[in-house]
């Protein structure tokens, strides 16, 4: 991800979907003739650390959210030779794997309870102070019914359920 200069504050997520793509199309490229299991391992361990590279840190416009999903629902699409109108949904459930929306919105929840857990005055005061105002980590919180003193197990638990 870079950070792109102009009046506000944007973010350039191009060139890590570029680079997800040629990761994703050079492992399928060379594994024809592997089991669609190994395919995923081998995808899961290349391509998602790229596709997840920081994307907690920083807030996504929708747009933005939708391409990543879209990205990686066509992952999934080509492990398994599925056409673009069948959805992904049961092959990422079946996987134990959650959709970009929600990988996204749990590793953005663990990143903040894990800065609010460090024992460092004012770090713990700036990240206090932003997610008691920033819109996105308060609608977030309300749409998993999340309390600030709720952990990383719980997040889990409350995310995949």
């Amino acid at each position: 991800m870079y950070v792109c200069s102009g009046k506000k504050c944007e973010i350039d997520i191009s060139v890590s979907l570029r680079k997800a793509y040629s990761a994703a199309n050079s492992i399928l490229s060379k594994t024809k003739y592997v089991s669609e299991i190994v395919r995923l391992n081998l995808i899961e361990s290349y391509v998602f650390p790229i596709l997840f590279y920081a994307v907690e840190t920083v807030t996504l416009s929708l747009s933005q959210q939708r391409q990543f999903a879209i990205c990686l629902n066509n992952l999934y699409r080509r492990i398994f030779g599925m056409h673009k109108w069948e959805s992904v949904k049961p092959v990422q459930y079946f996987s134990g794997k959650l959709d970009f929306v929600n990988e996204y919105n749990l590793r953005s929840l663990r990143f903040f309870s894990g800065i609010r857990a460090m024992h460092n005055d004012a770090l713990f005061d700036c990240v206090n102070n932003l997610v008691s105002y920033s819109q996105y980590y308060v609608n977030t919180a309300s749409m998993y019914n999340l309390t600030s003193g709720d952990n990383t197990r719980s997040l889990c638990k409350i995310v995949f359920l």
